[in-house]
């Protein structure tokens, strides 16, 4: 809850309002500088994938043909984005509906496997799914229907 809570406050918050949370939080959550077409800068030496109608569907780095640094999904409904290492997903992800609102939420640790609550939200904000994963290894799940969850 709390981490849906900070994540909600830093998309509709200015970063000067914010400034008892503390920086490492801000800095994982927080997109870089992005550009028009949604891509994190600078441009130089940037990957992009784009659909077959020459959409963009996928951006960010590539270092010795891996995914590295901040990435950028998107596929009309919603845009996803976290940052790799080496291949590998690492720290948290942010699904985002096309309109903005959080969607979805999912924790990796540096080896790129789940580690920590990852949750998904419905349209109208409530829990759809919560799962917690110790490095990899499902500890709890449950549906939202499922009451406590």
């Amino acid at each position: 809850m709390r981490l849906l809570i900070v994540t909600l406050m830093l998309l509709a918050t200015p970063v000067h309002a914010l400034e008892w949370v503390p920086a490492a939080l801000v800095k994982e959550l927080s997109p870089p500088e992005l550009d028009a077409e949604g891509c994190a800068l600078p441009a130089a030496g940037r990957h992009i994938e784009r659909n077959t109608d020459g959409v963009i569907v996928a951006c960010g780095m590539l270092v010795n043909d891996r995914r590295d640094g901040y990435w950028v999904y998107a596929n009309g409904r919603y845009f996803m984005h976290g940052r790799y290492h080496a291949g590998q997903k690492t720290g948290t992800w942010l699904a985002l509906a096309a309109a903005g609102a959080l969607s979805g939420v999912w924790r990796f640790d540096q080896a790129g496997t789940e580690h920590g609550i990852s949750y998904a939200l419905e349209g109208d904000g409530r829990l759809a799914w919560k799962q917690v994963h110790i490095h990899g290894q499902r500890v709890f799940t449950c549906e939202g229907w499922e009451w406590p969850c």
